[in-house]
């Protein structure tokens, strides 16, 4: 029921939150890169080694996008950088 779409070289979720976007495939090894625009109170990530199916932060690896302006109360784990709640970025950026 969630709408992405490319503005401006931007890609942009819908108006629904806790959705996702999924490849078709599953992919072995390989080379991610990307930029990441997040608002004061923006909360998202990457599902990293995940299965096709399940929540991707907790049946995988969820690379975190969020900061204190979100949750002030989040874990080092929980902010950006972080695989969700599994480990710690050495350092916030």
């Amino acid at each position: 029921g969630t709408a992405w779409a490319v503005e401006d070289g931007v890609l942009r979720p819908g108006k629904k939150r806790g959705t996702w976007l999924m490849s078709e495939k599953e992919y072995g090894d390989f080379v991610l890169e990307f930029e990441i625009k997040l608002t004061e109170r923006g909360n998202s990530g990457v599902a990293l080694r995940s299965p096709m199916k399940g929540d991707p932060a907790f049946d995988g690896l969820e690379l975190q996008f969020a900061d204190l302006r979100y949750n002030d109360k989040a874990k080092d784990s929980e902010l950006t950088g972080g695989l969700y709640r599994a480990a710690a970025p050495t350092k916030q950026v």
